[in-house]
């Protein structure tokens, strides 16, 4: 039982990436046996419309909400493709909060 539960401690994962856009975090967290709750937190600024790669991927259900950064005067929109790319739309020069969950298993 002390190895199972070694194993399962060693599956929290905290990855930071200082360069990738403004910086990015990852955060994993056991959910099963199989698999983590993936949760990455990342910021970036854009002109109106760019597709941001997140530093890693989901393969299971997931979500992305992006914000407006400071005074929240730019709606913004976005989805995500294939498990690592973010669609962003919205208005000028804006800079973006982004914060994507879900699922990583294996």
């Amino acid at each position: 039982q002390h190895t199972a539960t070694r194993r399962w401690l060693r599956r929290f994962r905290h990855q930071w990436y200082g360069n990738y856009y403004e910086g990015a975090e990852v955060f994993d967290v056991p959910m099963a046996e199989n698999g983590v709750m993936r949760t990455i937190i990342m910021g970036a600024t854009i002109n109106g419309y760019a597709k941001l790669n997140l530093p890693e991927s989901f393969n299971g259900t997931h979500r992305v909400q992006v914000m407006d950064v400071g005074s929240g005067r730019h709606v913004v929109g976005a989805n995500i493709q294939n498990g690592n790319v973010v669609e962003v739309f919205t208005h000028g020069q804006t800079g973006l909060n982004i914060i994507a969950i879900g699922w990583y298993g294996w």
